[in-house]
């Protein structure tokens, strides 16, 4: 992660490192966007169901909802599709609007076959209203590419999440905090 003296502080992960990074410095080959959806303390989690090494993400692993974005898409495009497809195609769970984790995007890289790619992932967080309801979790990726685990609490994700889970899911964590401070301070 970059701190506030524009430092380089690298996250090593599984297989490659994850930086917070500003747009620009890096080529990625993969850009893709991250929703982090908290209740309480706890995160939304999904399960990768299929194996796609192109995307380092091994069938099994904890996540939070990630999408690659397509051609010319733009990252809040690609945040609903993300929302439909992995969360609630349903248009029934109610979200706080979304908030970028950092200003920047997080850059990693991954081995996939004898190629390594370059992902850049633009990370948002937003708060569940009202309470989880397991059952109503429905993406239109439900039970083909993932599964919804539901609301764990992050050290789970830590040691059961797939490649890139850890930093960003940190990062949002301070962005959510400082995000309470401010609106403690200003109550």
């Amino acid at each position: 992660m970059l701190s506030e003296n524009n430092q380089e502080d690298t996250v090593e992960y599984n297989m490659g490192h994850f930086v917070r990074a500003r747009e620009g410095e890096f080529e990625p080959t993969v850009m893709s966007v991250a929703l982090l959806i908290f209740y309480g303390r706890q995160l939304y989690a999904i399960r990768e169901r299929k194996e796609k090494p192109q995307f380092g993400k091994p069938a099994g692993s904890l996540s939070f909802p990630w999408e690659t974005m397509e051609s010319e898409e733009k990252d809040r495009a690609t945040l609903a599709r993300l929302l439909s497809e992995e969360v609630d195609c349903s248009g029934k769970i109610r979200f706080t609007s979304p908030e970028p984790v950092t200003h920047g995007y997080f850059v990693g890289h991954f081995q996939a076959g004898d190629k390594v790619e370059i992902v850049s992932a633009r990370a948002y967080w937003c708060r569940l209203i009202g309470h989880p309801n397991p059952s109503g979790y429905r993406g239109s990726h439900e039970g083909t590419e993932v599964e919804a685990v539901g609301f764990v609490y992050p050290r789970e994700l830590f040691e059961r999440g797939r490649e890139g889970v850890v930093p960003i899911a940190l990062a949002a964590i301070q962005a959510v905090n400082a995000a309470e401070r401010a609106t403690w301070a200003m109550s």
